[in-house]
């Protein structure tokens, strides 16, 4: 990854706009330091870029999609679904991703694309402590 500092950019940007409910429990140091040393060694990372800069990205680890964020000043453009469309290729069996359940927009966005809610945890297991929806996209 050759720019892993703009991909903690758009994970706070995206997060902050999307989801100010969502309690801050890291510093971007503590992000970046967890990116560079778990996220991009062992998930799948893919970027979307416009002009040369990095937009968006999502990651997933086997049949998992474990994020996907894209700049909010980007966001209605098809960067994510674009991201989404590489995913179910990827993984054409189908695949899991937790939602908060507060994220009406992230949920309303994998509805639109074919994922389909399956069940909610309280998130008591999680450092935010938040309720999360798991989505789940299988092929038809």
């Amino acid at each position: 990854m050759r720019d892993s500092s703009r991909l903690v950019d758009v994970f706070v940007a995206a997060r902050t706009e999307s989801m100010p409910w969502l309690p801050s429990v890291d510093s971007n140091d503590t992000i970046a330091k967890w990116m560079k040393s778990t996220l991009i060694p062992i998930s799948e990372v893919e970027i979307a870029e416009f002009d040369g800069e990095i937009v968006g990205f999502s990651s997933r680890l086997n049949d998992k999609l474990d994020h996907l964020y894209v700049l909010p000043e980007h966001q209605g453009k098809g960067y994510g679904t674009t991201m989404l469309d590489r995913v179910k290729t990827a993984l054409p069996g189908g695949f899991d991703v937790w939602v908060y359940t507060q994220n009406d927009k992230s949920k309303a966005f994998l509805e639109k694309r074919g994922c389909s809610a399956v069940r909610e945890s309280d998130g008591m297991d999680k450092r935010e402590k938040t309720a999360e929806t798991l989505y789940q996209w299988k092929p038809n």
